[in-house]
């Protein structure tokens, strides 16, 4: 699960900037993954799309992410 406890207001403040600029299926995808360990192949059954489809949105995301210098 994604705490956020430790994290400074600041921290806080940019996470909310790089999710804003993402798509849902990005932002649903990326924070699947990252935050809550899934697999590419789980969040696909969730979503009811390929798997390749999550790889795509969370390359998207992390590059928007990239972008953002955060």
């Amino acid at each position: 699960m994604l705490d956020t406890s430790n994290m400074t207001d600041h921290q806080k403040k940019a996470l909310y900037d790089i999710l804003i600029e993402l798509s849902w299926r990005e932002k649903y995808c990326w924070l699947f993954h990252t935050a809550y360990m899934y697999s590419f192949r789980d969040i696909a059954e969730m979503m009811k799309i390929s798997r390749s489809s999550v790889q795509t949105y969370i390359e998207r995301a992390r590059k928007k992410i990239a972008d953002m210098k955060v």
